[in-house]
Order: structure tokens, then C-alpha cells, then sequence
């Protein structure tokens, strides 16, 4: 018992930063994430994910209607306004037929469906952050603003499950075994 308590003392706040506490709980949840949704919501969220960050950030109305609000607030309207797209366009996409389309596309392997799933997150990670000022992020440690906001790595969460899928893609169709 005494030793839990060691170990309970060891593990201070100081010792960790809350932004990498929140990103391994963001990896956790991605997974039973991953597991509860399905290979073709994951795809199709995915693609709401992409339509949803084109509307946030290339409607000029949307970025001209809160002028009166503070960089925070602005931030929090963005990134409220980003999730609701989001699920709002996931929403509409499940019932839809783009779904019946994805199915014919379905990923072939419980590892796709991870990869995606773990880009997915990175993606979300990095388009929230994006919408938050600097004054926010400035607090993050040197690694996680490394890993999601520096140029390099927007891009590169931003293309990678776009990039992914191709490669999915192209692969299955020279696959001779598929059709």
C-alpha cells in the first residue's frame, strides 16, 4: 500500500504537463472511439471533418460576424461552430447515401480503421488548437506546440488522412483479389 502511495507522489502535476495528460486521454477515447463507431462512420466523419473546416475557415460572413467579441470568445464561437458543422454534416452524411457509397469502399482491416482514427484525432487536435489564440497556446508545452501548431505539422495533420485515403484507395484497386 505504501508503495501506491510513492508511486501516487511521484506522479505530481509538475512532474507532467496537463497537455500531454490531455492528449493521452485524447488517444485513449480514439480508440474505444474508433471501436464503437465503425470503419464507414470513421470515413464519413472524416469527410465531414474536411467539409467542416472549409466552411470555418473560408466563409467570409462567419469570419466578419463576431467582431465585437474577444479573442477568447471568438475562439470558443470558432471551435463551437466547427464541432456543430461537423456533426451536424456527419448527421446528414449517416443518413444519407454517401454511407451505402462508403460501404463499397470499406476498409479492409481493423488497422485502417485505427490509422484513421488516430489521424482523425490528430486532426481534430490540430484544427481546435489552430482556433484558439495565442495567448492560449502560449502555455503549451514545447512538444505539443511542436507536434500540432507549427506550420510543418498543420500541414501535415491536416493532409495525412486525405493523403491516407488515397493510398488506401490506389492499393485496393491494384489488389487483383478485390473488386
Amino acid at each position: 500500500m505504501s508503495s501506491l502511495l510513492d508511486l501516487g507522489g511521484a506522479l505530481s502535476p509538475g512532474l507532467f504537463s496537463w497537455d500531454l495528460v490531455i492528449i493521452l486521454i485524447l488517444v485513449i477515447g480514439a480508440l474505444f472511439y474508433g471501436l464503437s463507431l465503425g470503419r464507414e462512420r470513421v470515413l464519413s466523419l472524416i469527410v465531414a471533418s474536411y467539409i467542416a473546416l472549409a466552411i470555418m475557415t473560408n466563409a467570409p460572413l462567419l469570419a466578419n460576424a463576431t467582431p465585437s467579441f474577444s479573442a477568447d470568445e471568438n475562439a470558443l464561437l470558432k471551435i463551437i461552430g466547427f464541432l456543430f458543422i461537423l456533426m451536424l454534416l456527419f448527421y446528414f452524411f449517416s443518413r444519407s447515401r454517401l454511407i451505402g457509397r462508403i460501404r463499397g469502399f470499406a476498409l479492409s482491416a481493423l488497422w485502417q480503421t485505427m490509422v484513421f482514427v488516430f489521424l482523425q484525432v490528430a486532426f481534430l487536435m490540430t484544427v481546435t488548437l489552430e482556433f484558439l489564440p495565442e495567448t492560449r497556446t502560449a502555455g503549451l508545452s514545447k512538444f505539443t506546440h511542436d507536434l500540432f501548431l507549427n506550420d510543418y505539422s498543420r500541414t501535415i495533420w491536416i493532409s495525412l488522412p486525405a493523403l491516407f485515403l488515397v493510398l488506401i484507395s490506389f492499393r485496393k484497386s491494384t489488389d487483383p483479389n478485390t473488386l
